[in-house]
């Protein structure tokens, strides 16, 4: 049975009353998050701003103190921060998926059911993200993450680097692969030009393509086992897409040196026109529209190709949302700054700002001519998977990483760097079985 959080006792009422009495000022309500990027950073301060206006407009006495740590440093900084009093903010940023039930399992979140039912969220977020938003711990379903800002990862691409090679976006593998020979027939010695690139200097920009080629050959049923630990790494079904993978790296379709840039550093390579094919999160069109980009003339984006006809063609991506630690010292108000976060004015402002879609039912953001292109297709996928990192707990997640970014190293070591995965797996029982 849920616990009902009681806003209204007595001994609350008279704690503000001798607040008010004293001119006491309302706590700030501390939210970290790690989007740094200038754009991101900038138009969540500008809806921060918004929600804070409303705050006050209703009367309410809340402060709203932004506090942001690099992506990457954020992963570990954030589990430490929220496990001591002193230190826990009232809101983090954080992915839903296997992520999220890690920290709700080892009981660091707070269950936001009451405030989902009491707050009436299901009339301003659809059903979809209700169900991401829930997880099951000790055997109980509760709430631990308020989405805010979904995506899906996309093939990114250069229209100009196209009309040059004489191609469309590609809606089959084996169109794709005609694509990936036209462009790299451009390159030259004194201007080489990529078909793929990405940057896998922190790890996770690679999962991308394990998720699809994976969920476009063996299906949405066989990834979500494999990522419960209910499937091995050495089935025929990971081998393949693992040998598709490491064929297109021993293509040389891909940018050299990968493992020398970030997922940003990368987008050098598509403004000085040596790079043409990006599979990454849709927050990368806030990027280049960041750097003055013209959507749908300088870049535009195709869904990950089909390659079996019979297989579903899901997406893949990840949802940013907003957990409250246990140890929140005020969550009253931090409340509050929940409701904001999902309103309209919030929702429109900041999702075409950094690069993703709303998840309110009545939101309607001003998408770009590529953006809008979005809302359908999401509409209209058969499924929405989370991304590797987020589908299976950080420890198998962590050796499947590493797995991904040997292989691109040493692609042709495809089928013993699965045997380790499934091994290492096994022998520090990293499913807790």
């Amino acid at each position: 049975m849920k616990l009902k959080m009681r806003w209204c006792s007595l001994l609350l009422a008279g704690i503000l009353v001798l607040g008010v009495a004293l001119g006491a000022l309302a706590d700030d309500v501390t939210v970290y998050h790690y989007w740094t990027s200038t754009n991101w950073r900038a138009s969540f301060v500008e809806a921060l701003g918004l929600a804070q206006d409303e705050l006050a407009a209703a009367g309410l006495d809340v402060k709203i103190d932004e506090r942001i740590v690099e992506h990457e440093d954020y992963k570990t900084k954030i589990t430490l921060l929220i496990q001591q009093e002193g230190t826990s903010p009232d809101l983090f940023s954080y992915w839903e998926g296997a992520r999220t039930q890690f920290l709700a399992d080892a009981g660091r979140l707070y269950d936001l059911s009451d405030y989902w039912a009491e707050h009436d969220v299901d009339t301003v977020l659809p059903a979809s993200m209700k169900d991401a938003a829930t997880y099951v711990v000790n055997g109980q379903e509760g709430i631990y993450n308020i989405p805010f800002v979904a995506h899906s990862a996309v093939v990114a691409y250069n229209p100009k680097i196209f009309a040059e090679a004489g191609v469309k976006p590609p809606k089959t593998w084996d169109e794709f692969l005609a694509v990936c020979d036209a462009i790299k027939a451009l390159s030259t010695t004194t201007k080489p030009i990529y078909p793929l690139f990405t940057g896998v200097k922190y790890r996770w920009p690679a999962q991308f393509w394990f998720d699809y080629l994976l969920l476009r050959t063996a299906g949405f049923e066989f990834r979500e086992a494999l990522m419960r630990g209910e499937e091995s790494y050495t089935d025929y079904r990971v081998v393949r897409a693992f040998q598709m993978w490491a064929d297109l790296l021993k293509k040389e379709y891909f940018l050299p040196g990968a493992a020398a840039y970030d997922w940003q550093e990368v987008l050098t390579f598509f403004l000085n026109g040596q790079g043409a094919m990006y599979l990454m999160g849709d927050w990368v069109f806030g990027d280049l529209k960041g750097m003055g980009l013209e959507p749908g003339v300088d870049y535009d984006y195709f869904e990950f190709p089909m390659i079996e006809p019979d297989v579903p063609q899901g997406l893949v991506g990840p949802i940013d949302g907003f957990c409250m630690p246990a140890l929140s010292p005020n969550k009253k108000d931090a409340f509050e700054v929940l409701d904001q976060l999902l309103t309209d004015p919030v929702q429109e402002l900041y999702a075409p700002a950094k690069g993703g879609l709303s998840v309110t039912r009545t939101a309607k953001p001003d998408f770009d001519v590529v953006m809008a292109k979005e809302v359908p297709m999401v509409a209209n996928s058969p499924f929405y998977a989370f991304n590797y990192d987020l589908a299976t707990p950080p420890p198998v997640a962590d050796v499947g990483l590493n797995a991904f970014v040997e292989l691109w190293n040493n692609p042709d070591d495809y089928i013993n760097i699965l045997v380790k995965v499934q091994e290492k797996i096994g022998q520090e029982n990293l499913f807790g079985e």
